[in-house]
């Protein structure tokens, strides 16, 4: 048991780590506007998007998830799955490859609206609010 609060610890130390490092990506993306810093900005993306999903899987481990940590788990599955289209795509076309992180927010709102729908009697004799993760 130990082993594991160490290992979740060291997760959530590099995820930190990562978090910080995004700012400076998109700094470096916004000012440099190349192919190397959408490249690096990606990476950043993604490592922190898998690390995220580590911790939510830890956590999951430790209990069981209902239909709203599926959807809180779908949802940390959205942004690396975007940055990793947008880096595939970068090295095809630089200018769409720019585009695509814009997509992160509809998706998430067509997330919602579809849980919404699908659990509709669920959602709506809850007093929990959903949030959109950013």
């Amino acid at each position: 048991m130990e082993g594991v609060t160490i290992f979740t610890s060291l997760v959530f130390l590099v995820f930190l780590v990562t978090v910080t490092l995004t700012s400076v990506a998109l700094i470096g993306l916004v000012e440099l506007r190349n192919k190397y810093s959408l490249i690096f900005s990606c990476i950043v993306q993604i490592l922190a998007g898998i690390l995220l999903i580590t911790l939510v899987n830890i956590i999951k481990t430790q209990r069981t998830l209902g239909h709203k940590g599926r959807y809180f788990l779908i949802q940390v599955c959205v942004i690396p799955i975007v940055y990793t289209i947008s880096l595939v795509v970068s090295f095809l076309y630089y200018g769409i490859a720019v585009i695509i992180p814009i997509s992160i927010l509809p998706i998430l709102l067509i997330l919602k609206i579809s849980y919404q729908k699908r659990f509709k009697d669920k959602y709506s004799s809850s007093s929990h609010q959903l949030v959109i993760l950013e």
